[in-house]
């Protein structure tokens, strides 16, 4: 999406219009990466600052290490499940595991003025698409 916005004022309205629907599936596919990885480090925080090893936890949740490791290095999902009682075990807050807010602001603050005008354009010009349809 950044790639897109950064080269999109050399674009034609149509190019960039073309071009939306290939940049956010490949971003959604990025974002989801992301917050595995966001929700694997949370879990690691949270069992570090309960003291206790990938094995142990893995022992008083009930899977094996590998899911513990996999889950934490943003490989895998915990299921529904899973994650409650990982929240039971570490004392934290489902909520707490799944807060991904600063990802999204930290990524909006890096843009410049520049970028923040083309983002604007590129809004405008899916509504004016989108009335049409």
């Amino acid at each position: 999406l950044f790639l897109l916005i950064k080269c999109a004022p050399s674009f034609t309205e149509e190019e960039l219009f073309n071009c939306t629907r290939l940049v956010f599936e490949k971003s959604s596919k990025i974002l989801v990466s992301s917050q595995k990885k966001k929700l694997g480090n949370n879990i690691k925080r949270f069992r570090l600052s309960r003291g206790l090893k990938q094995s142990e936890l893995a022992e008083l949740v009930g899977v094996e290490d590998k899911t513990i490791s996999r889950i934490e290095v943003g490989g895998n999902y915990p299921s529904m499940d899973l994650l409650v009682r990982l929240s039971n075990v570490l004392k934290y807050d489902l909520t707490e595991f799944v807060n991904f807010k600063d990802t999204i602001i930290d990524s909006l603050c890096e843009l410049n003025k520049n970028e923040i005008k083309t983002i604007k354009k590129f809004i405008k010009l899916i509504d004016e698409k989108s009335s049409h349809i």
